[in-house]
């Protein structure tokens, strides 16, 4: 039963409960004097005091409620943020429930993609920086407009002819899936004298329409990397869609094992989406990238 149901059916019995027992009580006050009134009946008096302690605090009972519905055994509950037109919570509290499942260290990348600047702004006014987009065009747009300490990722696929508008500003790109694009960034970063920091987006999922490099290869890039203006930061990764958790484990599994393998300056593990960024955490993630959680469904 979702937060907003609990209380319409719960706070008005409550509040005519309440009505009825402070009218009892003028109503007798009135006709039989003050001492007969709080004698006659401790009783009712003690049952309107606790009422009253009640009303008092049911303002943070609401909030106890959202945050055990949002979090159980750190995975979530589907909700929707009121842009989208249901749910009853705010950016700022699926943001302060979320942040309350991250360990120490996990940087949380908040899913801008396909969500208006408004949308983004609230989550900003709750403290994120970071801030996830997968097409260029949109990126561009919200970089103009939005603060400039906001740090974009790029987490979509990049097409290489694209590489030049984001190079200048990008605070890392996510998705290398190959070498050819690498190259393309290097090139482009040198004409601006830039060291741009990327991950190596590595393909262990089932989809075979899934973006990423095979693991042979994100490790030879890692390890054997050469371009002077790219900084390889460390693998991202997509596990499998699919309800199977040995399957995802698997997934995420793999890549930790690849990363541990290329040395200390491979350091950002990215892995872990709304669905499934418990699992990557405990497999081994530090960076996850999460949006229906926070913003809920697309809204432009």
């Amino acid at each position: 039963m979702a937060v907003a149901s609990v209380t319409a059916r719960v706070a008005p019995f409550y509040v005519v409960r309440f009505s009825l027992i402070v009218g009892t009580i003028r109503a007798h006050y009135s006709a039989c004097g003050p001492s007969h009134a709080f004698t006659a009946h401790p009783r009712l008096i003690s049952s309107v005091q606790e009422r009253r302690q009640k009303s008092a605090n049911w303002e943070e009972k609401i909030q106890q409620f959202k945050t055990f519905f949002c979090i159980y055994q750190k995975k979530f509950v589907p909700l929707q943020h009121n842009y989208a037109g249901t749910g009853s919570m705010t950016i700022q509290e699926q943001i302060q429930c979320i942040r309350k499942t991250l360990p120490q260290g996990v940087t949380l990348v908040c899913v801008s993609k396909y969500h208006s600047e408004e949308a983004v702004m609230e989550a900003y006014n709750a403290g994120e920086r970071d801030f996830g987009e997968s097409r260029v065009q949109e990126l561009l747009t919200k970089y103009e407009h939005l603060p400039k300490d906001i740090r974009w990722h790029m987490i979509g696929h990049l097409q290489t002819n694209k590489v030049k508008a984001i190079v200048p500003f990008v605070h890392l790109i996510h998705s290398v899936d190959s070498e050819r694009l690498l190259q393309v960034i290097n090139r482009e970063a040198e004409k601006i004298q830039r060291v741009v920091p990327v991950l190596i987006e590595v393909h262990v999922a089932q989809e075979q329409t899934k973006s990423g490099m095979s693991i042979d290869e994100a490790y030879t890039l890692c390890t054997a990397n050469r371009l002077p203006w790219v900084e390889i930061r460390g693998l991202m990764t997509m596990a499998t869609n699919t309800d199977d958790e040995q399957e995802i484990r698997r997934c995420f599994a793999t890549v930790k094992n690849t990363l541990n393998r290329c040395g200390k300056k491979a350091a950002i593990l990215s892995m872990g989406m709304s669905d499934d960024y418990p699992i990557a955490i405990e497999e081994g993630s530090n960076m996850v990238r999460i949006g229906s959680k926070i913003f809920g469904a697309k809204s432009i």
